[in-house]
């Protein structure tokens, strides 16, 4: 429990409700996510399934639960390979409009970071530069930004760009920023 939160990484069983709250991210906030509503609308639950990581995995989707209604999600996919695998990227974050401004986006999150220390060292994010308030909570947990990615989507013919930042988990992991 993280507030009036339940946070918990989802399994399978979770595939309808994640991609209920995933298509009403994508079609709320288009310029939030390089995926398209349309490419992910067509999926039915059970292609949504495999996608969810096993319990054993380093990566992992977690969903904040509101009276057993998911409500929130965030992705932590760590990078493959053996020189890039001290790092992690925040993907798919979205909460649910009925519960913003009730921490919900903020419990989430702290889970994922908490997880995220026993599995890597540096947890790097983009986020639109169109989403003041997304940018906010990540600044407030610690996340320096990076670099500035320009033209980084395209969405009915205007450009959105995205704001490259990191977290730094693990002591000797330098923040980006500094590190010239």
């Amino acid at each position: 429990m993280h507030g009036d939160f339940t946070i918990r990484k989802l399994v399978s069983t979770d595939a309808q409700a994640w991609r209920t709250i995933r298509l009403r991210g994508l079609k709320e906030h288009p310029t939030a996510f390089g995926m398209d509503y349309a490419a992910v609308a067509h999926l039915a639950p059970e292609d949504f399934w495999p996608k969810i990581p096993p319990a054993n995995a380093r990566d992992a989707i977690f969903g904040s639960f509101d009276n057993d209604v998911l409500v929130g999600v965030a992705g932590l996919a760590v990078e493959p390979g053996v020189k890039r695998q001290h790092k992690a990227k925040l993907w798919g974050v979205f909460v649910d409009q009925s519960v913003r401004n009730r921490g919900a986006a903020r419990s989430l999150l702290h889970a994922v970071l908490t997880y995220a220390k026993d599995h890597v060292e540096l947890v790097q994010l983009s986020v639109s530069t169109d989403n003041p308030a997304a940018r906010a909570l990540y600044l407030s947990l610690g996340f320096i930004p990076f670099g500035l990615a320009r033209n980084a989507l395209k969405y009915e013919g205007k450009y959105v760009d995205e704001e490259l930042m990191a977290l730094a988990l693990a002591r000797g992991c330098v923040n980006q920023t500094h590190a010239r």
